[in-house]
């Protein structure tokens, strides 16, 4: 299967969740390969937080993310409705830090998105299958295993004080998505109201409209169909899914689980999937340079001796926007060359010996297309066209929400260090 997007914006708007904010986002189409990713405009600044695990942020019952100083609030939904329709790339433009709440599902955004259209992108999807178990435990008895399957699947326990117990099992597709978990709405133990409104942004924007307030008295009358507890618990598990940048294959097996438990599931599968990624540590120990020099911050695809997909978050703060130019900073185009030179070697030092050192000895065909500026987030593709054991050629393309900024053909030659 291919990616896919939305054929055309959408918008909602609403007060956020935990911050009460009233807040307007858009949903617009995004080029393969770009994911789900956050832009966020506020005070005459924008700023782009991508959807993946190196960007959570550790906050109170809901999941954040964390880039170029912005936390984005309460993802989940927005993330777990694109996701659940089977979009691969989304940009979610927000008027402030945290989405609408809506009625506290996904429903009115997964509707939103219907109207405005899903359209298949050329480029295939990446799916995540496991081979073998893997298992996460959090707190009071919370644990999630995923077993390998050849489809999505998700087995959900609801369990704890001042809760029905509510077992589920959900076969993923869009179809079973909109019916079963879209409509699914947040809720809040009765007991746990009153400690809650006395923590720091969580909750203030919770009202009757969005919020169940669930007893083992009153639960049934206030679920809109049976077992909604947990379906809810299935959408925010879909939402922070959503963060790995793939289709998850196989058979998640949940005991009370909420979103602490969910982001060590996404930590341990990045790690085991790790040979197609990269964060920023691991290219430090690849590539000899260090900052302000290291012009990739993450490596979001890798196919051994054929291709390479870098990014670089392009920030004011990068040391040359200083003299290039002051009143309106440019990226030089020598350092975009340099980013997929850098990403280039990523490739090609993986798998030499220590002691080697790749250099950069010709580039041809060099052209430069649009201007990179503060708050762009570069996507560096490089693909190999001809390797040999101590020289190698390399096609670049640097990129920004899929308008090309520059292209290369970069040449290589590895020596004694």
């Amino acid at each position: 299967m291919n990616q896919a997007t939305l054929a055309a914006p959408c918008e909602v708007e609403g007060k956020g969740l935990h911050l009460g904010l009233p807040a307007r986002m858009r949903l617009l189409p995004a080029p393969p390969r770009t994911g789900f990713v956050f832009v966020v405009n506020k005070g005459g600044r924008s700023a782009e937080v991508s959807a993946c695990p190196d960007h959570l942020q550790p906050k109170v019952l809901r999941t954040a993310l964390s880039a170029h100083g912005v936390v984005v609030e309460t993802v989940e939904h927005v993330l777990a409705a694109a996701y659940g329709l089977g979009l691969s790339n989304l940009y979610i433009e927000l008027s402030e830090v945290e989405p609408p709440a809506c009625d506290g599902s996904a429903f009115e955004i997964s509707q939103r998105m219907l109207e405005a259209g899903i359209v298949e992108q050329k480029e295939a999807r990446d799916v995540l299958a496991v081979a073998e178990p893997v298992s996460v435990l959090g707190d009071e008895g919370a644990s999630i295993t995923i077993f390998p399957a050849d489809k999505l699947c998700i087995s959900y326990t609801l369990a704890g004080d001042g809760l029905p117990a509510q077992n589920v099992t959900y076969e993923h597709s869009r179809s079973s998505f909109l019916k079963l978990v879209a409509p699914a709405r947040t809720f809040c133990r009765e007991f746990e109201v009153e400690r809650l409104r006395h923590i720091p942004e969580v909750g203030e924007g919770a009202d009757e409209t969005n919020t169940l307030v669930v007893s083992l008295d009153n639960y049934e009358r206030r679920q809109k169909f049976a077992n909604e507890l947990a379906y809810h618990k299935v959408l925010d598990l879909l939402g922070d899914l959503s963060l790995l940048g793939k289709d998850v294959r196989g058979h998640l097996v949940c005991h009370r689980s909420g979103h602490s438990c969910n982001h060590l599931l996404l930590r341990k599968l990045e790690d085991l999937d790790g040979r197609h990624t990269m964060s920023i540590h691991e290219i430090r120990k690849i590539l000899p340079h260090s900052y302000p020099f290291l012009l990739v911050d993450r490596v979001l695809d890798y196919e051994e001796n054929v291709r390479v997909v870098g990014l670089k978050n392009v920030t004011i703060n990068e040391p040359f926007f200083q003299g290039h130019y002051p009143h309106e900073p440019i990226m030089p185009g020598v350092l975009l060359v340099e980013a997929l030179a850098q990403t280039g070697a990523i490739m090609l030092y993986r798998n030499q010996p220590k002691g080697k050192l790749i250099l950069f000895v010709g580039v041809d065909k060099v052209r430069f297309r649009n201007r990179v500026v503060p708050g762009d987030q570069l996507i560096l593709e490089v693909t190999a066209k001809n390797m040999k054991s101590n020289i190698g050629l390399v096609k670049g393309i640097a990129s920004v929400k899929g308008s090309v900024a520059c292209e290369a053909e970069i040449r290589f030659m590895i020596v004694d260090g």
